[in-house]
């Protein structure tokens, strides 16, 4: 009699795809959230289960799993997510066709998934970056004023490099610009969280005289590194010295909602912070990101959203 596939097995076998497929291969960051979420939640109540046995019923169970752990909706959601994802990914390895459920198939009512609502999503403001800018020296000054004004990842800061490049995310300090080329996940230069985050950053003139300051003598080398990139952790420390808990996200929403509060077109708002843009037919036909001196115009209309220590 042949064994039944478990979950614990078809898990394996779906982040190895994730990994390994040709068509949209998972980012080693993303493969990390999974793998954990696998690890610590769905391996230990569903690992055993037969794929075939996991319905509706289950999953109620398995949410009511979580819920007596008292873990977030966002943590039970993306857990019980990464569970269908695993049933889904099923298929019969001689025709291809999907065995079990898919998306459209789960009673989601009775699974009854709590409600995600009130996320702690916190954004700097404009006083809390001018009063952390006072206090920090040139480096950390210098970090909070990028991430705040160009509303970079945290992952894309670190890559950054102080001279133009052809693969590498870097500074142009003539035409004060950064390119996002490539992202740091866990010490490694590699390409960026989507193909939307390859992007061109204008930024603001006042801010880039501070890095012409900061790299003055700068030939090469990363902008925050000294021949390697920091880590993410070293740079979570500097950040929480001024803005405690905030994360580094905080100033990417900083940027976001400076954009917004200056009526910027949401196509450029988009491409600035590395987001899909087209979202209908009519931005389809729109070419407001790719007008060099349109750009140019509206990141020196909007300025930085703070001010700089003189």
């Amino acid at each position: 009699m042949t064994a039944k596939l478990t979950i614990r097995t078809a898990a394996k076998a779906w982040l190895r795809d994730l990994e390994t497929r040709k068509q949209k291969p998972a980012k080693p960051a993303t493969l990390k959230v999974f793998s954990s979420v696998v690890r610590t939640h769905v391996d230990p109540f569903l690992g055993s289960h037969a794929v075939e046995s996991v319905n509706n019923v289950v999953l109620r169970n398995f949410v009511a799993y979580l819920s007596a752990k008292n873990l977030s909706p966002k943590t039970i959601h993306d857990a019980l997510q990464v569970a269908k994802s695993v049933v889904a990914s099923c298929v019969d390895p001689e025709t291809g066709e999907y065995l079990y459920r898919r998306g459209r198939d789960w009673n989601h009512r009775f699974i009854d998934a709590p409600t995600i609502e009130n996320q702690n999503q916190p954004c700097a403001t404009a006083e809390e970056i001018e009063t952390a800018l006072l206090a920090a020296p040139i480096f950390d000054q210098v970090m909070l004023a990028l991430a705040s004004g160009s509303g970079i990842r945290i992952g894309e800061l670190l890559a950054v490099r102080v001279v133009p490049s052809d693969v590498s995310s870097s500074w142009n300090r003539d035409t004060a610009t950064l390119d996002i080329k490539t992202s740091i996940f866990e010490g490694q230069e590699q390409a960026p969280k989507t193909k939307n985050s390859v992007r061109r950053i204008e930024l603001a003139q006042p801010l880039n005289d501070l890095l012409r300051r900061f790299a003055a003598s700068r030939t090469d080398g990363y902008m925050f590194g000294n021949g390697a990139p920091p880590s993410v952790g070293m740079m979570r420390d500097h950040l929480d010295k001024y803005l405690p808990s905030r994360g580094f996200h905080s100033l990417r929403r900083f940027r976001g909602t400076t954009l917004r509060r200056a009526r910027v077109h949401e196509e450029l708002i988009k491409t600035w912070l590395g987001h899909r843009v087209v979202s209908n037919v009519t931005d389809l036909y729109s070419r407001v990101s790719s007008d060099e001196s349109f750009r140019r115009e509206e990141c020196d209309r909007v300025g930085l959203g703070f001010s700089l220590p003189r």
